[in-house]
């Protein structure tokens, strides 16, 4: 991203002429989009929008004016309208331990969440639970829809699930919905990324805000993120299980069990045969003998 300079601004909307205002504005009955500006590039609308009839919109620091607040509490259950949270986490029993255990932690995945979490985030992020999943997949990360990315775990097999590895896949699926975020940072289209066609997609990754995932997405289209996530994200998956684990096991012992979901990709291909029986070997050991109890 290019960030030498970013400010943000309230787009002011008058009779249709549109006026840049800084985060204090007066008006009356006025309608305001909030826009980022950089120092190269167009400006970038955040799909953030509001209008004030009071005549005074006050200061958007504090979140106290007229304005759908666009954000809310960190975890709980869901609310009645998606301007009212940021993070929520529908989770119960065992999948909750592990999150609340991940959410408190000290990771590279603790300042994803944070991007989720902010005063105006790009998008809201739910966990939650779901029953038909097949048995064959222990979770999924659905496409972001009207600013909501929701990532759902297969609630059939936790309870018998290594604890830990149950911590893998919701950190795997927690950096899905940050490639998604990302994306949804640059798409203007209405907090979506379905129906964009791959014309534009190239059109808005070619601007060099997210070079890596441009890289990846025009060599491997929309199968693009394991591929990234298998050559660039396996010490983060790393570092926060240890994290997660208080390193309890060694570095190579959470680097192997990161590639749990990513066996299908060139970085595991290039993997030596040796490298690939020891992790095989390593996640089958642990998926049968690892502790199934969160606390």
């Amino acid at each position: 991203m290019n960030t030498n300079s970013r400010s943000i601004y309230l787009n002011t909307i008058f009779n249709g002429e549109s006026k840049n205002k800084v985060l204090i504005a007066k008006a009356p009955a006025v309608c305001y989009e909030i826009i980022e500006l950089f120092d190269t590039g167009p400006p970038r609308p955040t799909g953030i929008k509001f209008c004030d009839t009071s005549g005074n919109v006050g200061n958007l620091s504090t979140g106290s004016p007229n304005y759908p607040q666009h954000g809310g509490n960190r975890g709980g259950s869901s609310t009645s309208s998606t301007d009212n949270y940021k993070i929520t986490a529908n989770l119960t029993g065992k999948a909750k331990c592990v999150y609340d255990k991940i959410e408190k932690g000290n990771s590279t995945i603790n300042n994803f969440l944070k991007k989720f979490d902010g005063d105006f985030p790009v998008s809201h992020l739910t966990y939650e639970l779901n029953s038909n999943l097949p048995s064959n997949t222990n979770a999924v990360t659905l496409l972001p829809s009207n600013y909501m990315i929701t990532i759902q775990l297969n609630s059939n097999n936790i309870t018998n699930r290594a604890t830990l590895m149950v911590a893998r896949t919701i950190i795997h699926e927690t950096i899905h919905a940050e490639m998604f975020r990302k994306l949804l940072s640059i798409a203007n289209n209405g907090g979506n990324l379905n129906g964009l066609t791959k014309t534009q997609l190239n059109s808005m990754l070619s601007n060099g805000d997210f070079p890596g995932i441009y890289k990846y997405y025009t060599k491997y289209g929309t199968k693009f993120q394991h591929q990234q996530m298998a050559n660039h994200y396996i010490n983060v998956i790393a570092d926060a299980l240890a994290d997660f684990d208080n390193n309890q096991h060694s570095y190579q012992f959470y680097k192997d069990i990161s590639w749990v979901g990513l066996q299908s990709t060139d970085g595991w291909n290039n993997l030596s045969s040796s490298e690939k029986a020891r992790i095989n070997n390593i996640i089958k050991n642990f998926n049968n003998n690892g502790s199934k109890t969160c606390k």
